[in-house]
Parts: structure tokens; C-alpha cells; sequence
């Protein structure tokens, strides 16, 4: 057996296997064990604080409320998400529905983009907060958009030039 080999002093955790492995080998050192249970006890007091002081990890406070917008006339039903906790100029990003339409789907990705640091605005396309629910719908829906393109760039972003 390899009981013999073990080093003798270092990182904590070279510590544990020490006495460890000196546990399994029937050999004890009571200044290590002693050390051990002090380590052991110190970390026990930590997790003890840190519960009952109810301190946990900073997470982002994101906020998302649904936003009326009009584009040429048509009434949009979006959905903005941001972080709260954050002060000053956010970078933001325009989540675009699938073709069922203004859905809670988008409305998540728009929080979890909030939750990265973004302003999130899921956009309506079709108006008005239309969502479909059989294929024959989301298919007329997005073939209405198709056809007067001019109000879905309106409803959605509008051409960069560089």
C-alpha cells in the first residue's frame, strides 16, 4: 500500500487525503486530525452566518412590463425587459417572435437577455398581440406581414446604413 507516500504538509487539501489515507492506513497524527477538525469546524461556522444572516448572492433584478407602441397606424403589443439594478446606458437587443406571434416565449427571451445585462424589447409583428394557435393562422398571419413588409420593418427595425 501507498500509505507511506503521502506528503506532509501543503494546501488543505493534501491535508484531508493525508489524514485521510493515515486514517485508512490505521496510522493517526493527532496535530493533524486536530487541524482537520479546526478547518472543519471553521467552514461549519461560515455556512452556519451565511444562512442565518439570510446573505445570498447579488442577482439581477429584472423588471419586464408589456409596452403599446403604434407603427403606421397599427397598434403593437410588446414587452420590454431590463435590469433595474443597472444605472446608466444598457446595450439593447430586439427579440423577434416566431410565427405564432407575440408569445411568452419571446417574453422570456427578453428576460433572459435582461438577466445578461440587455434592454429587451420583444417585438409584435403581426399587431395588436396576435398569436396563433393552429398552423392555418400563424400561416395567414406571417402572409399578411409578407405581403405589406413596410409596416413589419416599421413594427420591428429599421435599416442601418454603414
Amino acid at each position: 500500500m501507498f500509505c507511506y507516500r503521502i506528503p506532509h504538509a501543503g494546501s488543505v487539501l493534501v491535508r484531508v487525503r493525508r489524514v485521510f489515507f493515515l486514517r485508512l492506513c490505521g496510522k493517526f497524527n493527532v496535530k493533524e486530525v486536530m487541524i482537520m477538525k479546526q478547518i472543519l469546524a471553521g467552514l461549519i461556522s461560515v455556512v452556519f452566518v451565511v444562512l442565518a444572516t439570510g446573505l445570498s448572492p447579488a442577482y439581477a433584478k429584472v423588471q419586464g412590463k408589456p409596452v403599446d407602441y403604434t407603427a403606421q397606424g397599427v397598434v403593437m403589443k410588446g414587452y420590454l425587459a431590463y435590469d433595474d439594478a443597472v444605472k446608466g446606458k444598457q446595450p439593447g437587443v430586439l427579440v423577434v417572435h416566431e410565427w405564432w406571434g407575440h408569445n411568452e416565449f419571446a417574453r422570456k427571451r427578453a428576460r433572459m437577455l435582461a438577466e445578461l445585462g440587455y434592454t429587451a424589447l420583444a417585438v409584435d409583428m403581426y399587431g395588436d398581440g396576435k398569436q396563433a394557435m393552429h398552423p392555418d393562422d400563424a400561416g395567414k398571419f406571417s402572409g399578411e406581414l409578407m405581403k405589406n413588409f413596410d409596416v413589419a420593418r416599421a413594427g420591428s427595425w429599421q435599416p442601418w446604413t454603414f
